[in-house]
C-alpha cells in the first residue's frame, strides 16, 4: 500500500478570502512598509493600487489583492506547519489596514510528489489503485499497458470541504545552447512523478476576531497525515 511518508512535500499555499476593501487602494504603501518592516527578506516585486506582491527567500512568494492574501511556498525546506509566525503577522497587518471584519474562505492547498524514473514504473504506481485496475485492459479501441488515470475526489459539508487529487505528471526541461558555448552544456530531461494534493478550505463566512492562523494550519497538517493514509489505503482495497 502507498503511504505519504513516501511522498516529498513540495510546495503549499495559504489563501484568505475577504468582501472586496477598496480601503487597499488608500492603504497599498502602508502595508508594504509595515510587511517589509516585519518580515526579514521580503521583498517588494509589484506595487499597484489593488495588488501588492512579495517575494521572500526567493522560494515564498505573497499576494494582497482587494479580496484576497494568497502566500504561496514553492520550495519547502521542512513540514508547513513549523512556522506560522510570519504568516501571522501578515494577515494581521492586512486585516488591520483595510479593516477586514469577515472571512469568505479560508483556504491552504498542500502538495506532495512522487517521482519515477519511468512511464512505465508510474503506470505500475496507479495498478496499486482497484479503481484502475478494475478497467485496465483494452478500451474504446487503445490497447496499452501503461494507464495514467487522474483520481479527484471532493467533499462539502457545513463548515468545511475538501479536494483530494492524485495526478501524473510528465515534464520535460530543455536548455539549448548555441554554437561556439563550451562552458554550458544543452539539458534534455524528463520528470516523471505523480502529484497529491490535498485543498482544505472553508464553507461559512469566519470572524475575523476567531482566526488564529497557526490554529488553522496545525489542524491541516493534523488531518492531511491522518486522513491521506487512510484515503490511499481504501482505494487500494
Amino acid at each position: 500500500m502507498e503511504a505519504l511518508s513516501s511522498f516529498e512535500l513540495n510546495n503549499y499555499a495559504f489563501e484568505i478570502r475577504y468582501p472586496n476593501a477598496y480601503r487597499i487602494w488608500d492603504e497599498a504603501g502602508r502595508i508594504a512598509i509595515q510587511l517589509q518592516e516585519g518580515v526579514k527578506n521580503l521583498e517588494l516585486t509589484k506595487g499597484e493600487p489593488s495588488l501588492l506582491a512579495f517575494v521572500l527567500n526567493n522560494s515564498t512568494t505573497v499576494e494582497v489583492r482587494i479580496d484576497r492574501l494568497n502566500v504561496t511556498e514553492h520550495y519547502p525546506k521542512s513540514d508547513f506547519s513549523k512556522d506560522t509566525r510570519d504568516l501571522q503577522y501578515v494577515f494581521d497587518v492586512v486585516a488591520d489596514n483595510i479593516r477586514i471584519t469577515d472571512i469568505t474562505r479560508l483556504g491552504t492547498k498542500v502538495e506532495y510528489r512522487k517521482d519515477f524514473k519511468s512511464k512505465s514504473e508510474l503506470s505500475h504506481f496507479f495498478e496499486n489503485f482497484k479503481v484502475v485496475s478494475a478497467v485496465a485492459g483494452k478500451n474504446f479501441n487503445v490497447a496499452s499497458e501503461l494507464v495514467f488515470p487522474t483520481i479527484h475526489l471532493q467533499a462539502e459539508d457545513k463548515e468545511l470541504g475538501y479536494h483530494f487529487r492524485i495526478t501524473p505528471k510528465n515534464e520535460r526541461v530543455q536548455l539549448s545552447v548555441g554554437p561556439g558555448v563550451t562552458d554550458i552544456q544543452a539539458v534534455d530531461k524528463e520528470k516523471i512523478y505523480v502529484s497529491l494534493e490535498v485543498d482544505l478550505y472553508t464553507v461559512k463566512e469566519t470572524d475575523r476576531s476567531s482566526l488564529r492562523v497557526s490554529d488553522w494550519i496545525d489542524t491541516v497538517a493534523r488531518v492531511v497525515r491522518r486522513d491521506v493514509d487512510k484515503i490511499l489505503s481504501k482505494l487500494s482495497e
